[in-house]
């Protein structure tokens, strides 16, 4: 199996019984690209065995040198379950690597087949995985209530979600943050361009009025796809997937300027 026939809607499901793992997919289309999200607090140490199993040599000395045993864990958990998901989708053996400071990591493959472009998020509590065989996809995972966004949100929101900010009160202020900050960062690393693209010029459109209990899709400009939901009690994650020909960093990173400008004001 591979990720261009069908099964990723149940990667999740094998991923429970095989190694039970406390794993769903909120995002999947079959063929297409899948998503994974896994809290982290749930995992006994037979699951961490086997995540930590999964890890290639660099991986385990990347490990080792976190101080915090939960940083350790989200680190382990993350980079476990790309690899597993990875065996799951039919690539065998696949290494996430970066190339570079700062640059996307690519899954490696010992096949000469195309591998698929791949995107991983840990924060303390949660790790998110993605998939994609048809364009450039990003995740982004973060607790709900991160008041550090709320409080550096001037960096990189817009002025008009800046204000849509200041009319809510409550926990709904952290969350509206976070749930941008977490669209945004899922587009910049569906781009690549990472942070060297100002976030303060992407601006998702969240106004559908979805109940917030509810995967939300939001409207991309020609070629997104961006998705947003909570993510358990605690979290919130994001999706957002870029097709189109291939054109490089430069093309990308404009193309998604373009169009992600469309998607609201």
């Amino acid at each position: 199996m591979s990720g261009a026939g069908r099964g990723l809607g149940r990667i999740a499901a094998r991923l429970r019984a095989g190694h039970g793992l406390p794993v769903y997919s909120p995002f999947c289309r079959d063929g297409a690209f899948v998503v994974l999200f896994m809290a982290t607090g749930r995992i006994g140490p037979g699951q961490m065995r086997a995540l930590l199993a999964a890890l290639h040599d660099e991986q385990r000395a990347r490990a080792a040198q976190f101080q915090r045993p939960a940083d350790r864990r989200d680190y382990v958990a993350a980079h476990g379950l790309m690899a597993l998901t990875a065996r799951r989708a039919g690539l065998g053996e696949a290494r996430l690597r970066q190339p570079a400071p700062g640059a996307k990591p690519r899954l490696h493959l010992r096949s000469t087949a195309p591998a698929p472009d791949a995107s991983l998020s840990h924060c303390r509590g949660a790790v998110a995985v993605a998939l994609c065989w048809q364009g450039r996809i990003g995740v982004d995972v973060e607790p709900c209530l991160r008041e550090d966004i709320v409080r550096g949100a001037a960096l990189f929101c817009a002025p008009a979600e800046l204000r849509a900010g200041s009319r809510l009160i409550g926990q709904a202020v952290p969350r509206h943050f976070v749930r941008l900050w977490t669209l945004k960062e899922a587009i910049l690393k569906a781009t690549g361009a990472g942070l060297s693209q100002d976030p303060r010029g992407i601006i998702p459109d969240l106004g559908h009025g979805l109940p917030e209990a509810e995967p939300a899709l939001a409207r991309g400009g020609p070629g997104w796809e961006l998705r947003h939901c909570p993510a358990g009690a605690d979290h919130a994650l994001s999706m957002a997937v870029l097709r189109g020909p291939e054109t490089g960093a430069a093309g990308l990173r404009q193309g998604a300027r373009a169009a992600v400008a469309a998607c609201g004001a």
